[in-house]
């Protein structure tokens, strides 16, 4: 496949097709608020593309375009088609070649059932908007919540769960952004995140959902130097792939404070009791594949206790 790749100052730039790019998104039903989210961009630039005020764009922005439209990148680009006139008329005239054998069968048949017609396609217009506002009441009513510890020790990992539920009993597409707070980096994410940017410690999934509650978790750590006392603060939106844009903040808990105990000890008393080693496991323990440290914590809920090792930054068991 030749490239079509133009290169200024050393960035490759594409040329792309507004028109048909906001023909793709109209015909999946895609908002361009949910187009922005997945190549991150505002939406006044995505209009600016669709309406060929920008035509050559970053190829790496095209195809972030061409993924949230799902087709492959050739199929946004601007291409020069010729069609020829002997083709077009050649057609037409076939056309009404139909046209004089069908005609009068067709429009006799139209006058004769006219009332029944008109009943049908007033019928399947009802069906047709009903249909659409139910689909879209039902993807509004998406609900996202975090749980979130009341703290960590400095540098050392903690668990995130992210709860998203829906009434919709059809799938759909959303977008899940997170901002972690300054000081934080993301060790791993259950499913795994489509996009994590540690510049600005954004973390963003596009997952379909469907009735009942879905679970992305991730865990993180925080900067070793951050002082105890300190608050971190967390925040992030859900954006629907369909209806009128959607975007709802995710709601739950949103700070988290460094101290000197293990996330695990609730009530900071030094120990993992059983009932927080089972408020743990209830938190995250479901979720396979997420090593949220359950062998610390389950040496710590073994032994009389435990004591933050300042020097080392590490957790000291007691025998």
């Amino acid at each position: 496949m030749p490239d079509n790749s133009i290169y200024s100052g050393g960035i490759a730039m594409v040329k792309i097709d507004g028109g048909k790019v906001r023909q793709l998104r109209e015909k999946k039903e895609l908002t361009q608020l949910y187009v922005a989210t997945v190549v991150g961009v505002t939406t006044d630039t995505i209009s600016r593309w669709e309406n060929r005020r920008y035509p050559t764009i970053k190829k790496e922005n095209a195809v972030k375009l061409a993924e949230a439209l799902e087709v492959t990148l050739p199929e946004i680009l601007e291409q020069e088609e010729e069609v020829s006139e002997a083709s077009e008329t050649e057609g037409y005239e076939q056309e009404e070649e139909k046209e004089e054998i069908v005609g009068y069968g067709f429009q006799d048949f139209l006058k004769r059932n006219y009332l029944i017609l008109s009943a049908l396609i007033i019928i399947a217009g009802a069906a047709i908007v009903i249909g659409w506002w139910y689909m879209n009441r039902q993807e509004a009513s998406v609900t996202a919540r975090r749980l979130l510890p009341q703290h960590a020790a400095p540098g050392k990992p903690f668990p995130v769960v992210i709860e998203v539920e829906t009434k919709a009993e059809n799938p759909f597409s959303i977008i899940i952004k997170e901002n972690m707070p300054h000081g934080c980096t993301m060790l791993q994410s259950i499913p795994p995140s489509t996009t994590a940017d540690s510049t600005t410690s954004t973390i963003k999934w596009i997952s379909k959902i469907q009735k009942n509650k879905t679970l992305f978790a991730y865990t993180a750590k925080t900067d070793p130097q951050l002082g105890a006392g300190m608050m971190l603060k967390f925040s992030g939106t859900v954006t629907l792939r369909r209806g009128k844009g959607v975007m709802a903040d995710i709601g739950g808990k949103s700070q988290l404070e460094i101290t000197d105990f293990h996330w695990a000890d609730t009530n900071e008393d030094g120990r993992i009791d059983d009932s927080e080693i089972l408020a743990a496991y209830d938190l995250v323990g479901s979720i396979k594949g997420l090593d949220f440290g359950q062998d610390k914590i389950e040496e710590i809920w073994a032994s009389s206790g435990y004591r933050w090792n300042e020097a080392k930054h590490e957790y000291t068991v007691l025998p």
